[in-house]
This record gives structure tokens, sequence and C-alpha cells, in this order.
């Protein structure tokens, strides 16, 4: 900001603001816990903004170099990166749909079974207020508000967080893991084959499998279970019909949800060149 604040007037702001010292701060750093009312409270220079808003805007000097540096994508945004990347190379469009759905919309995809979803009590959600727990709903009524506009075939995508708990002392992955969430009206073996070039295109070594799946909402003998490397990586199947028809679909559509922290780990995004055999037979 180009100034020193004390850092016991720091900390006492942001106190003052609702947060909560975690440990015992220090002049270099003080680790906080915003109030679940302040959701825009997620980075630093969130934090950073806060005490220069309450210290005072008045009090910043204007002619003062404030020194920089320079940043590098993190690994999670490139492989996002590449994933959008991919997917649109193949005619899909990204979609940002909200966090919240409604009980009968959950019914149309529930790959983790009935369990029970988080819910909120407020009076701007009375229908809408339950916390997803897959992408795939969010994703299919985009495709039905797409089919009432006329723009039939439209193939869809969303890298998203969805929530599976509340429960503070578990890490993040646990209750609110991030997964690739893709709806489109084509055949369950060209899905398939998009699946398996997301895996190739984060690491060429990648292989993908599938099992059975008893997904409910799978047409019959047309679900699977995804494996990446052998290890559970998704879900992968053509919705059934009476699923379609009770989202008000005109076209079948196949729907693919995958975890992204498990393609994560087996990112190589510059693999490294090998030669040739000499001799090839």
């Amino acid at each position: 900001m180009g100034i020193n604040i004390p850092a016991e007037t720091a900390v006492k702001i942001l106190q003052r603001l609702g947060l909560s010292l975690v440990g015992r701060p220090t002049d270099e750093q003080a680790h906080f816990r915003a109030p679940t009312y302040r959701r825009d409270l997620t980075r630093e220079i969130d934090l950073v903004e806060e005490v220069a808003r309450i210290y005072g805007y008045d009090k910043l000097p204007s002619d003062v170099v404030v020194p920089l540096c320079t940043s590098s994508k993190s690994q999670r945004e490139r492989i996002v990166e590449r994933i959008g990347e991919t997917l649109t190379a193949v005619g899909f469009y990204e979609s940002m749909t909200p966090a919240f759905t409604s009980a009968a919309d959950r019914q149309w995809f529930q790959p983790r079974g009935d369990a029970a979803p988080l819910s909120v009590d407020h009076s701007s959600r009375r229908q809408e207020n339950l916390l997803r727990q897959t992408l795939i709903p969010s994703l299919v009524g985009s495709r039905r508000a797409n089919e009432r506009q006329g723009n039939f075939g439209v193939k869809l995508f969303e890298v998203a967080k969805v929530y599976l708990a509340a429960d503070p002392d578990r890490e993040e992955r646990e209750v609110e893991p991030w997964m690739i969430g893709l709806v489109a009206g084509e055949s369950y073996v060209d899905l398939k084959g998009v699946v398996e070039l997301l895996a190739k295109r984060v690491n060429p070594r990648s292989e993908v499998s599938v099992r059975p799946s008893s997904i409910g909402q799978f047409t019959p003998g047309r679900g699977a279970e995804v494996l990446l490397n052998g290890e559970l990586w998704g879900w992968l199947g053509e919705l059934d019909r009476k699923i379609c028809d009770a989202a008000d679909l005109r076209d079948g559509v196949c729907v693919a949800e995958l975890d992204l922290e498990r393609l994560e780990q087996t990112a190589d995004l510059v693999p490294r060149a090998e030669r040739l055999p000499e001799y090839p037979g």
C-alpha cells in the first residue's frame, strides 16, 4: 500500500470487522477466519484491502512506488485452462451455474446415492435452497434453457465445486471437491472419447477405463464408473428417458462428471520427449 501500518492496528481492524484471530499474531503474519457472511474474503489481498479501507484511503500517499513482483499460474489454473481449451476445441461451451438447486432438480442425477444435501433456510431461497452435490442437474437445466431458445444440440461443461458436507475439521477436497461436469447430446461412445481426450491432454500416459455403474438415473446398460489409472475418477452415461422427460428436454443427453483433483494428481503438462526405438519391430 506504500505505508507501514502497525501489525497491532491491522489485527484490531480485522477483528472489529468480525474476523476471528487464529493463533498468535506476529509482526510478519497473522491468520484469520472470515465470518460466514463475508464470502468475499478469500485471499490475503482481500484482508489488505479491508485494512486500507478502515485505516483510511486518505492516509495512503499517491507518490510512493508500490513494489510489484511477477507471478505465475498455479498447477490447477494451468490444468483448468487446458481443460477449457480441449473442450472448446471439440465444440463445448463453458457454463457458469448457481451453486443452489431444488429438491426436484436434484433427482435428475444422484451419483452419491441418497446422501442428505446441505440446505439454506432463508426467505430468498424458498425453492432452490439446496447446495448442489453434483454439477449435472444445473447443466441439464442450462441445456433445457437453450432448447427453449431454439439452440438444440448445445454441449456444455463446467468446472466448479460441489458441496457434500459442512465439516471444518475435514479437508476441503473431501467436503467441497472440484468437479468437471459435461452434458451433451452425443452418444455414450462419443462422450467417452472426450473423457479420454481430457485425460490424455493432461498426461499423455494416462489410462482411462470404465466399469458398470449402478446409478439409477442412467439408462440400463449405458452408464459406467470412470477409472483413471485404475482409480475411480467419476461417472459417465446416458440419462434415462424418464429423467429427460422430467427435465423437459426434447433430445436425449449423455453426461459425465469427473474429479478435478484426481486429474491434477496425474498431471504432466510438459512431457519429456522420448528417444524413438532404433530398431522398431
